[in-house]
């Protein structure tokens, strides 16, 4: 990724950043219904993005091991990198579920929020029709 990127292009920092701004439950677990809306509707976005970056990058590492074999086999890469990569691809994962779970319990708390903006476009005025 680009050091130059703003952050509004980095979905891992976004939600790391956004995570501790939940409510928690007595159990310790978020509580996506007693959490800001707008804060859900955007850790959703960032957690299936950080998946979806997760299942690229770790079909791009399987494609690199498949394609490495004949070095592994010669012994010039070692079977410890391959062991790192192995658990590497492990912890993304667990990272890709952890965030599929996020993404979708955020949309579930959300699937009913209209946002104020669009709010005002679909409420009848004054007892008359929406505002087209």
């Amino acid at each position: 990724m680009d050091a130059d990127c703003d952050s509004s292009s980095r979905p891992v920092f976004e939600l790391i950043r956004q995570l501790p701004r939940c409510q928690v439950s007595a159990t310790g677990e978020i509580d996506y219904d007693a959490s800001d809306p707008a804060l859900m509707l955007r850790i959703g976005d960032n957690a299936a993005q950080v998946m979806a970056t997760m299942h690229r990058g770790t079909a791009a590492i399987g494609l690199l091991l498949a394609n490495a074999s004949p070095e592994i086999e010669t012994r010039s890469l070692s079977a410890d990198v391959v062991a790192d990569l192995g658990f590497l691809l492990a912890e993304l994962a667990d990272l890709a579920a952890q965030c599929d779970l996020i993404a979708t319990s955020c949309r579930r708390a959300t699937a009913d929020y209209l946002p104020l903006v669009l709010r005002a476009r679909v409420e009848p005025v004054d007892g008359n029709s929406p505002k087209s």
